[in-house]
């Protein structure tokens, strides 16, 4: 069951750059002695955790530069209506959509 559902996408459907990350993934995992009834299932968990990886740091990044960013415009600032957004933390909750962003598009170009 396993192999049927590795291949369910032939790799020449797919863009040249995922062809590259598949193709690269399963050389590493069969050189590692992995069966190949499970080289996909373990790419793509590796992939998963890669892209969480990178997504926790972007995060962390973002939010800590966009509050750092924002907040100083914000205190030079004569309006009150972006202070009203800092003390409500918007931009705080903004900064998580950055991750998603960036997942989103990782998804779209490397799988």
């Amino acid at each position: 069951m396993a192999s049927s559902l590795v291949n369910i996408f032939r790799i020449s459907d797919l863009g040249p750059l995922s062809q590259f990350t598949i193709e690269k993934t399963n050389y590493l995992l069969s050189s590692l002695g992995l069966n190949n009834e499970y080289i996909g299932i373990t790419r793509t968990a590796l992939l998963f955790f890669i892209v969480a990886i990178f997504s926790a740091i972007l995060w962390w990044a973002s939010r800590k530069a966009m509050i750092l960013i924002v907040h100083q415009l914000a205190s030079k600032s004569k309006t009150k209506w972006d202070d009203y957004l800092v003390e409500k933390r918007f931009f705080a909750i903004i900064a998580n959509l950055i991750p998603l962003i960036a997942m989103d598009n990782f998804i779209k170009w490397f799988l």
